[in-house]
């Protein structure tokens, strides 16, 4: 049986029981409401991020990891496409989910939950300028193609929570100014494994007040921070670590 640790919030968990779903795989999963709420949990990964495979004796770390271990140990309904050409698209795409998509509506979004102060002045038109070059990207991506790459694959797959989270940002992409983007998001909400992602975030969001999540201190990893600095927000970030804020992964 295929363990999966998780987050139900989490985009890469959501990856992750997605490509389970989509290769028909049965798998127990385990909640991950903060880097303390599962005893043991940093003897399977020091880090303490999801998602974490357990399948038998393998222990897979890390998204795109998970998923290339599990299209070369079940291959049924493959989410790495066999073309070279097709697969670097596809590739390509979910290190921009995972990286930018992700910084974006994380750092956004943490204030639904934490208790930061005041959302640091520009964050928002920030993101608003970085996501119209996502979408006008991926407009052009889609241009002849139902999917990002061709046939389905891990790139629709990593997009979708992102591209699903962009509405509770307020700042959609539009049926008008990106037509292309707008049909594949439709398409893909269609799917059976993708209606399931929906219907669970749905009841997360709902009791996201009753989750014993961390929200006076909040672990800033990779991307999520780089993207902050990199917008020039690090005077904000320096206060947050000054009161104490800040958990680091290790």
């Amino acid at each position: 049986m295929i363990t999966l640790y998780g987050s139900g919030f989490s985009p890469f968990s959501r990856k992750i029981q997605m490509v389970l779903e989509y290769k028909s795989l049965d798998y127990d999963f385990i909640e991950i409401e903060n880097e303390n709420s599962v005893k043991a949990f940093d003897k399977i990964n020091p880090r303490k991020e999801v998602p974490v495979l357990i399948d038998g004796d393998n222990i897979v770390i890390n998204s795109s990891d998970i998923a290339a271990y599990l299209d070369h140990q079940y291959p049924n309904n493959s989410v790495l496409p066999n073309k070279p050409s097709e697969r670097v698209i596809a590739r390509k795409w979910e290190r921009i989910s995972d990286t930018l998509l992700d910084a974006i509506t994380v750092d956004l979004l943490i204030w639904s939950w934490a208790n930061l102060g005041p959302r640091p002045k520009g964050l928002f038109e920030a993101a608003k300028h970085d996501l119209e070059i996502i979408y006008d990207e991926l407009e052009l991506e889609l241009a002849n193609n139902q999917y990002v790459s061709g046939s389905l694959s891990i790139a629709d797959i990593a997009l979708f929570p992102h591209l699903g989270a962009v509405k509770l940002l307020g700042m959609p992409f539009s049926k008008e100014a990106h037509p292309n983007v707008y049909a594949w998001f439709k398409n893909m909400r269609s799917l059976n494994f993708c209606q399931a992602d929906l219907d669970r975030i749905k009841v997360w969001l709902a009791t996201v007040n009753e989750r014993p999540l961390e929200k006076n201190k909040i672990a800033w990893r990779g991307d999520r921070l780089e993207w902050l600095m990199a917008k020039g927000f690090h005077d904000w970030f320096y206060t947050q670590i000054e009161q104490d804020k800040v958990i680091w992964p290790i």
